[in-house]
């Protein structure tokens, strides 16, 4: 294997890794949006 070819190789699972990561981020993200109103809700009806 040339020197190129795993240069090559390396990133691309750098690209898997970052695809992974992004998908991740955006799900968060998501989950964070469709809940927000309800944390909010719960943290302003708190009797502490």
């Amino acid at each position: 294997m040339s020197e190129e070819s795993k240069i090559k190789e390396i990133i691309g699972w750098y690209k898997v890794a970052f695809a992974i990561f992004i998908a991740t981020d955006l799900s968060l993200l998501a989950w964070f949006v469709q809940n927000f109103k309800q944390q909010r809700d719960l943290c302003i009806n708190r009797d502490d």
